[in-house]
C-alpha cells in the first residue's frame, strides 16, 4: 500500500463520495484531486453576507420608518405638531393668550392698558424661557448619544480593522502556498518523462497545492463576522428605553421622554418610541433585536452586559442609537413654531 492509501482523506472519500466515483478504477490521489476540486467549488458557491439577503426588501424603504413631519416655515398657523408640543410643555394656553395681546398690540399699541402690557412681557418672558429650556435638554439628551456614537463608531473601525487585518493575511498565506507549491509540483512533474516515480510526489505536491489555500479560504471566511471581544459593563442610552435601570447620565429629560413616548399626530397610531422598536424588529439587518427578543439580547443591547462583543452588535447599537438620536432632533422643528408664534410669525388658537 502506497503512503497515499493511509492518507486520512482516504476514509472521507470511502464516506463522502458518491458510490459512483469510489468505484471508479482510480488512484486515490486523483480522487484526492477530485476533493481538492470540489472543496475549491464549494467554496466559490458560498453565499455572501447573509445581511445582503435582506436588502432586496429593503431597495425602497428608507433607514428606518418614516414619520413626517407637519411643521412648515412659511405658515402663519402652527402645525398639529407644534400644538401637540406646546400641549405637553404646558405652554398652549399660554401662547394663545400672548398672541391675542401681540394682534391687540400690533393693531393700536396704545389699546393694551398697562396691566395687559405687563402680562405680555410677563408672558413673552415665560414662554421663550420655556422653549430654551427644551431645546437644551434636546442638546442633554443628544451629548450623550452623541459620545456614545462616537465610542461605538471608534470600537466598530478598531474591530473591522482586526477583522480585515486576519483576512488580508489569510489571503496573503494562500496566495504565497498557491504559488510556491505549484512551482514545486511542476518541478516535480519535468524529469518524469524519464523518471516516472516523481509523479507520485508531484502529485501529492499538486494536491496541497490545491488543499493549502482553500483552507486559508474557509478561514478568511470565518472571519467575516470578527472576533469576539469583552469589555466591562457600561449601561447605554437604550437602557430606558427598555425599561433598565438608569443613571442621570444616561437618562432622559421629561420634554424628551414625553416626546418619544407620544404619537404623531399623523402616521402609525403608536408612540414615536413604539414606531422605532418596530421597526427594529423588522429590520433584518438589526439581527440582536429578534420579534420577540430574549434578556440575553436585551442585556447585550443595553451594555448590561458585554461579554462576546462582536461587529454586528456594536452596528446594531449604532443604529439604534442614531435611529434614537434622529427622532428626537426632530422636537426642534416644533419648537421653533413655537418660537415663531411668540414673535408674532404665527398665530395658534
Amino acid at each position: 500500500m502506497s503512503s497515499i492509501e493511509s492518507f486520512p482523506v482516504r476514509l472521507y472519500l470511502a464516506r463522502n463520495l458518491p458510490d459512483s466515483v469510489n468505484r471508479l478504477p482510480l488512484r486515490p490521489i486523483f480522487k484526492v484531486g477530485f476533493v481538492t476540486l470540489a472543496s475549491q467549488l464549494l467554496i466559490s458557491s458560498l453565499p455572501a453576507n447573509s445581511a445582503n439577503v435582506n436588502l432586496s426588501a429593503k431597495k425602497g424603504q428608507l433607514p428606518f420608518v418614516y414619520i413626517p413631519y407637519l411643521s412648515d416655515v412659511h405658515s402663519t398657523v402652527v402645525s398639529p405638531e407644534a400644538t401637540q408640543l406646546a400641549e405637553q410643555l404646558k405652554l398652549k394656553d399660554s401662547l394663545i393668550e400672548l398672541s391675542k395681546l401681540k394682534r391687540a398690540r400690533f393693531s393700536d399699541k396704545s389699546a393694551l392698558s398697562k396691566e395687559e402690557l405687563e402680562r405680555y412681557r410677563d408672558l413673552k418672558e415665560e414662554i421663550t424661557e420655556a422653549i430654551e429650556q427644551t431645546r437644551l435638554e434636546v442638546d442633554f439628551a443628544q451629548a450623550e448619544l452623541a459620545r456614545e456614537i462616537a465610542v461605538h463608531s471608534e470600537l466598530l473601525a478598531a474591530y473591522s480593522a482586526e477583522r480585515d487585518r486576519k483576512v488580508n493575511l489569510s489571503n496573503a498565506w494562500g496566495y504565497r502556498t498557491n504559488g510556491v507549491l505549484w512551482a514545486a509540483a511542476e518541478g516535480l512533474s519535468i524529469p518524469t518523462y524519464a523518471r516516472p516515480k516523481y509523479s507520485v510526489p508531484a502529485g501529492v505536491v499538486g494536491i496541497v497545492a490545491g488543499l493549502a489555500p482553500s483552507a486559508f479560504s474557509l478561514f478568511a471566511l470565518r472571519q467575516e463576522n470578527g472576533g469576539k471581544f469583552e469589555r466591562r459593563p457600561h449601561p447605554n442610552m437604550l437602557s430606558k428605553v427598555f425599561n433598565y435601570p438608569v443613571t442621570p447620565e444616561i437618562d432622559y429629560p421629561d420634554s424628551v421622554w414625553t416626546w418619544l413616548n407620544s404619537p404623531a399626530p399623523v402616521g402609525p397610531k403608536m408612540s414615536r418610541l413604539n414606531v422605532l422598536i418596530d421597526w427594529w424588529q423588522k429590520d433584518g439587518n438589526i439581527r440582536y433585536f429578534s420579534a420577540k427578543p430574549t434578556p440575553q439580547q436585551l442585556d447585550l443591547l443595553t451594555a448590561a452586559v458585554q461579554v462576546d462583543l462582536t461587529i454586528q452588535l456594536i452596528s446594531d447599537r449604532l443604529a439604534m442609537l442614531r435611529t434614537i438620536d434622529a427622532t428626537i432632533l426632530g422636537i426642534n422643528r416644533p419648537l421653533l413654531e413655537l418660537m415663531m408664534v411668540v414673535r408674532g410669525l404665527k398665530t395658534m388658537g
